[in-house]
């Protein structure tokens, strides 16, 4: 049954509309579209966009580990090639139809759902400026059994990646979904597992209208195939050390993500890493602290003695 709109005057006799609320159905979907914005492919050791346009293999790798200037450069990306390819589905909707959600993460976010912020916000400013309604924002949770084995995950063959997603959870609010149209986005595609765990979780829900999938990058299925760690090189092509990282701290346009977290912690120097930490403004000590804490990681071993030391300076400097 379409969709009617009623007809009120408001205080000052303009007529404004009142859509009626979404029907609400128990049917699910059968099919979505994904999409990419670049295809990557290898050649001699050498990864480059086969489509898409120049990509930024540098900037890559600062956005996985913190980097603002390069996760809202790809978010707006993402969102302008989202306006062209799915101008239908934003010229139809109500409000709230219409909802964006990264690739599942528990609570600290993942370079991916930082990436889809920006993603939000670009597609709202252009969607307010042409007087149509917003998109939302959804949360799809994760819990992982082995809260840092993910760090290793971009190295991983498909066998292993599909190893660890089979003894993850995830959850949805599936209620939002009734009436809505679902696009989820993520940064890379390379084996296609993580999507898969994804959408066994979306397939079932009841009322789901549409489900689209975008990558701001796939890796071409042939090289995936033959080299999955090509998503590790990727991750470190320019971003190798904790100097590296501070770098990226000191350009005042840092975010504290899942990755950059882990990778902070797995640095074998403790005197580096000492250094690191002191050199960290209370904002970002405090979410480093919490982000570690959130994720259980101080239940594991190799990480204590790090931990601990982030403990003592978040209260030698009494911001907890």
């Amino acid at each position: 049954m379409d969709e009617v709109s009623t007809h009120l005057p408001d205080k000052t006799g303009t007529r404004r509309t009142r859509p009626r609320s979404t029907p609400r159905t128990d049917t699910t979907i059968e099919s979505h579209r994904t999409r990419s914005v670049y295809r990557l492919t290898q050649e001699d050791d050498r990864v480059y966009a086969a489509s898409g346009g120049d990509f930024s293999l540098e900037g890559y790798s600062l956005f996985k580990h913190g980097d603002e200037r390069w996760a809202r450069r790809f978010g707006h990306e993402i969102a302008n090639f989202l306006m062209a390819a799915e101008s239908d589905l934003f010229a139809r909707v109500r409000s709230d139809e219409v909802l964006v959600a990264s690739f599942p993460y528990k609570y600290v976010p993942t370079a991916a759902a930082l990436m889809v912020d920006h993603t939000v916000t670009r597609l709202n400013h252009i969607l307010s400026g042409e007087n149509k309604p917003s998109v939302g924002y959804l949360h799809a949770f994760k819990y992982p059994w082995w809260p840092s084995g993910e760090h290793y995950f971009a190295h991983m063959e498909e066998k292993a990646r599909r190893r660890i997603l089979d003894n993850v959870e995830l959850s949805i609010d599936k209620d939002r979904l009734r009436g809505a149209h679902l696009i989820i986005v993520d940064d890379i595609r390379v084996t296609g597992a993580t999507q898969d765990k994804f959408l066994q979780l979306l397939y079932p829900v009841k009322g789901l209208r549409s489900l689209t999938v975008v990558f701001l990058c796939d890796v071409d299925p042939v090289v995936a195939k033959a080299d999955p760690a090509i998503e590790g090189r990727l991750n470190q092509h320019k971003v190798k050390t904790l100097d590296d990282v501070a770098a990226i701290v000191a350009t005042g346009e840092f975010q504290w993500n899942i990755r950059v977290v882990k990778f902070v912690l797995e640095q074998r120097t403790v005197k580096d890493f000492g250094v690191f930490i002191r050199s960290l403004n209370n904002g970002l000590l405090l979410a480093l602290y919490k982000y570690v804490v959130f994720n259980d990681y101080h239940f594991e071993r190799k990480y204590k003695r790090r931990i601990q030391i982030i403990r003592s300076a978040v209260e030698s400097r009494r911001i907890i």
